[in-house]
């Protein structure tokens, strides 16, 4: 039924339906809104009217109270909504890390040596991978009683933890406790969370909370156990068991367990390799925790507490090749690239670890050795290990030593130990130490002038006092002394042939031979052979103040053996193969033919030389060592003004070898200190084991004649027999040269003599005695006579002798 057409329309409500307003008596409706208020007037709890309007009476006497209520439900309101913000922030900040990168732990890749035998794994940290099933129970409850109580009863964090950090926090006026527990502690190692600070403490919760939900609890100790840094370069606890103990992590006992635990609140502080008395403390300290969460009882403790540091001792820790390893890490990233990880290969190297073995063995004896002898004044091994050092990053200064072994034909390194404890000092001292190598430099010299023809060995030289201004070797006045000649009653002998002054390591002598090659010549050979080390523009470079690396001198060297031929650049890696087994890298595939450097008689003849080293030189009194070999072997000492460095630098038929001898910061060894002392023992340890049964092979079109050492003649019988050893030298003549018609006037018997020599007076030795019988010359004004500009004496000799006996 239609509506009547004068009935009001209905009002528009938007879709929602009004009541009808209520009728009065007489059928007519009221409006709505005073039908509401005619019903409330009705209503009986008008007295909360009452109520209300008390209210507004009191907010209107006191409206700041009314202001400040609603001000903290406003401030509530929008807290809640900036926490519930955050959170949300961090949660997903959280959210966004790959929790598989946690099982993505470097594992390394295994170096071996060329007999095969595993020297250990290399990578960008120090790590030994280990399954949770391997460490001992023990060990995991030292970490938890170290660690994190309430370990396996958290979901990723432990609130009472962080209550009491903030606490300790608050009372410290800074961040002295984190509260982190031990799944915090690995999303911290896994992830790069930035600094310490609370933005990284709440991604470390959340991230903690989402590592729970995703592993077991054993899955994040082992997780953690791999990562954790203990110290000394260890990463996990693999490698530390092996670093700290020699032993497998399943095989630690429980005190070796709680000192590995204890190290990880301050590894720089707790390492018992740092500091024992400190690492038992905080290992005792693990062990009372024990106590106290009931892991084990009183009796233990005590038991345990009475065991004595277990660390390796100094021998066991110097057999470790930590300087190897390093420097194998080193050129595998040069190799593969730096940005790609280690992981995987298997590396093959020219390594032999019984050299290794027997050359580190004979450093740490020769060193403790002088370190024990009675007046001796600079830190020791044993006091920096006694007393610590000053702080934590305070480098050790006790005496240090370094050596490498080479292959002459290919410049592989079969051995190099760069100092005495890595733990203590990573610098490599055969690669990244810069020293003055003294009179093991002058192999080059005179090599680089009996190149030119500047000089022969047999040619007679003066050797007699130089004006040290021209020199400049520890100051800029007075006499250029003769310290390097492994004699501390050195004398200036006069005429004497250049050979002569090369074994004997004549100073004076070695500037006049440069001086006659030329400065330029020595450094191009310098350079040639391998020195990668600027060298100096003044005349004292000739006597070897230039600084350079062991291993560049060594390599030198290498020519010699290879009649002029360098070895090339030395390395440590032949091969690497892949985790899928394919040759990536084959050293021998890159190598090119070996750089000439020197004709074949120059490298012969500087063999000969050395080889006296040993039966005339600085080495005479290893004499018999050196016949009891199979083999040849030739070298030089050196030892730098000052007595700060000693070396030796030798070679056989196949390998060259060299070791130095000094203190990182220069100074004295002691006075006098020479090389047949300190570095030629410790390089005679490996002569047995390296000789090849060779001798030095001749030059193509020469053939090798004993010659005189003092006297350059062809040698007679006596040569060998002097007082001062045997004196002859094998030098390379032309085969069409017939036999000598002269032999040494000093040592030749009367048989020996051409018929109607015997009354021609020998002015060579005339002169050679006086010369012998003459202390060194320290006049008050620095002797210059002739046109030398380095101030050596001057040819004329009735004037020198003339000036000598005044």
């Amino acid at each position: 039924m239609k509506p009547h057409h004068n009935s009001p329309a209905p009002p528009k409500t938007g879709g929602i339906a009004l009541p009808p307003a209520p009728a009065t008596a007489d059928g007519h409706r009221r409006p709505l809104s005073e039908a509401l208020l005619a019903d409330n007037s009705r209503r009986p709890d008008s007295g909360k009217q009452k109520s209300n309007a008390s209210l507004r009476s009191w907010s209107k006497r006191h409206p700041w109270l009314q202001r400040l209520a609603i001000a903290s439900v406003i401030l509530a309101c929008l807290a809640a909504i900036s926490g519930t913000t955050v959170l949300a922030h961090y949660y997903q900040r959280a959210s966004g890390f790959d929790l598989s990168e946690m099982s993505r732990v470097e594992a390394g890749s295994l170096a071996t040596d060329r007999n095969d035998q595993r020297i250990g794994r290399i990578s960008l940290q120090n790590r030994r991978l280990v399954s949770i099933d391997e460490v001992p129970q023990h060990l995991i409850d030292a970490l938890v009683a170290t660690e994190d109580s309430r370990f396996f009863d958290h979901g990723g964090y432990d609130l009472r933890g962080i209550a009491r950090a903030a606490v300790a926090n608050l009372k410290a006026g800074d961040i002295r406790q984190g509260g982190s527990t031990i799944t915090q502690q690995l999303a911290r190692h896994a992830f790069s969370l930035g600094g310490r600070n609370f933005d990284r403490k709440f991604t470390e919760l959340f991230l903690a909370r989402r590592i729970e939900q995703a592993y077991s609890k054993q899955e994040i100790l082992e997780h953690y156990l791999n990562r954790i840094y203990l110290g000394c370069g260890y990463w996990g606890v693999g490698s530390a068991s092996v670093g700290y103990f020699g032993k497998e992590v399943g095989e630690l006992m429980p005190d070796e367990s709680a000192m590995i635990c204890a190290i990880i609140k301050s590894p720089n502080r707790f390492s018992p390799l740092v500091d024992v008395s400190a690492a038992m403390a905080a290992r005792d300290r693990t062990l009372n925790r024990m106590v106290n969460l009931e892991l084990i009882d009183t009796v233990t403790c005590e038991s345990l507490m009475d065991e004595p540091c277990k660390a390796l001792d100094e021998a066991d820790q110097l057999g470790r090749p930590q300087y190897l390893l390093a420097q194998l890490r080193s050129e595998a990233l040069e190799i593969l690239g730096r940005q790609r990880a280690l992981d995987g290969y298997t590396i093959e190297t020219a390594v032999d670890l019984r050299v290794q073995e027997q050359l580190t063995d004979a450093i740490n004896r020769k060193l403790l050795q002088i370190e024990s002898q009675p007046g001796y004044a600079h830190q020791t091994l044993a006091s920096y290990r006694r007393d610590g050092a000053d702080s934590d990053t305070a480098a050790p200064r006790y005496l240090q030593a370094a050596a490498v072994v080479l292959e002459n034909k290919t410049g592989r390194i079969l051995s190099t130990i760069g100092g005495r404890d890595f733990s203590e000092s990573q610098f490599n001292r055969v690669i990244q130490a810069r020293r003055s190598p003294g009179s093991a430099f002058f192999p080059l010299v005179y090599g680089a002038a009996f190149e030119t023809g500047a000089m022969q060995p047999t040619e007679l030289i003066l050797d007699a006092p130089l004006d040290n201004r021209k020199v400049m070797v520890g100051g800029t006045e007075g006499v250029l002394g003769e310290w390097s000649t492994e004699n501390p009653a050195a004398r200036y002998e006069g005429e004497i042939t250049a050979g002569y002054a090369l074994v004997k390591s004549k100073n004076g002598a070695a500037v006049k031979v440069g001086t006659a090659a030329g400065l330029d010549q020595v450094k191009k050979l310098a350079e040639r052979a391998g020195v990668q080390s600027p060298l100096r523009e003044f005349p004292n470079t000739f006597i070897g103040v230039s600084e350079m690396s062991l291993l560049d001198l060594v390599s030198t060297y290498t020519a010699f053996p290879n009649l002029g031929r360098h070895a090339g650049k030395p390395h440590l890696i032949t091969r690497i193969l892949s985790p899928e087994g394919e040759v990536v890298y084959d050293s021998a595939r890159l190598r090119g033919p070996n750089q000439s450097i020197l004709t074949d008689n120059t490298a012969a003849t500087i063999n000969g030389l050395l080889k006296t080293t040993f039966s005339a030189g600085p080495a005479r009194e290893f004499a018999s060592y050196a016949t009891a070999l199979e083999g040849d072997i030739a070298g030089k000492n050196g030892t730098s003004y000052d007595f700060e460095d000693n070396w030796f630098i030798g070679y056989n038929a196949d390998y060259t070898w060299g070791v130095w001898v000094g203190f990182d910061q220069p100074t004295p060894i002691a006075e006098p200190s020479f090389s047949k002392d300190t570095a030629l023992p410790i390089w005679l340890s490996v002569a047995r084991q390296l000789d090849p049964g060779q001798t030095f092979a001749d030059a193509s079109g020469w053939r090798s004649e004993a010659h005189c050492l003092l006297s350059g003649k062809p040698a007679a019988a006596g040569c060998s027999h002097t007082d001062q050893g045997d004196l002859t030298v094998n030098l390379p003549v032309t085969l069409e040269t017939g036999p000598a018609e002269e032999v040494c006037p000093l040592h030749a018997t009367p048989s020996e003599i051409p018929d109607g020599d015997q009354s021609k007076p020998n002015s060579r030795s005339i002169t050679s005695i006086f010369y012998q019988d003459v202390e060194p010359i320290r006049p008050e004004i620095p002797i210059l006579s002739g046109n030398d500009v380095y101030g050596v004496l001057t040819s004329d000799k009735s004037r020198d002798l003339e000036k000598l006996r005044q």
